[in-house]
C-alpha cells in the first residue's frame, strides 16, 4: 500500500472535479511528478503543453501522476493555467505548503530542468514509499 502524500501536500489536492483527498488522487501511482511552474513564465508556457501531451500519451498509462505546484502571483492566473493542464494541483489557497514541498529532506529521485536562466519549469519525481 502506498504511504500517504498528505504530509507533503496537505489533505486535499485540486482536480478538475474540485478538491479531493490527496490519498485518493494519488492512489495507485508508481511515481509522482512535482511540477513547479507559473503562468507568467515564458519557458513554462512553452514547455507545459509538451509535458501535458507526453503525460497523456505515455506517462499516465504507466502509473505516473503529476501535481502542479504553482508560483503564480494570483488565483486568477493560477486558475487560467490550471485549466490548461491534465493533472492535479496544490490548491492556490494552500501555496504556503510550497516551501515544505521543496524541502530537501524529500527524496529527489530524478529531476528534469529545462535549460533556462531561472531553472523553470522544473519536474521532480518522487516514488511513493511502500508499507511492509
Amino acid at each position: 500500500r502506498v504511504m500517504a502524500f498528505t504530509a507533503l501536500f496537505g489533505d486535499t489536492l485540486l482536480t478538475k472535479d474540485g478538491e479531493n483527498p490527496t490519498e485518493e488522487v494519488l492512489s495507485g501511482c508508481q511515481a509522482v511528478g512535482l511540477y513547479f511552474s507559473a503562468h507568467w513564465c515564458p519557458p513554462c508556457r512553452a514547455f507545459t503543453p509538451q509535458l501535458a501531451k507526453h503525460f497523456t500519451d505515455h506517462l499516465e498509462s504507466k502509473g505516473m501522476k503529476i501535481v502542479f505546484v504553482s508560483s503564480d502571483r494570483d488565483d486568477s492566473s493560477f486558475q487560467e493555467y490550471f485549466n490548461e493542464i491534465p493533472w492535479a494541483a496544490l490548491p492556490f489557497s494552500k501555496r504556503d505548503l510550497k516551501a515544505s514541498v521543496r524541502h530537501p529532506h524529500h527524496r529527489d529521485l530524478g529531476s528534469f530542468r529545462r535549460n533556462d536562466h531561472q531553472g523553470w519549469p522544473r519536474l521532480h519525481l518522487e516514488r511513493p514509499h511502500r508499507r511492509e
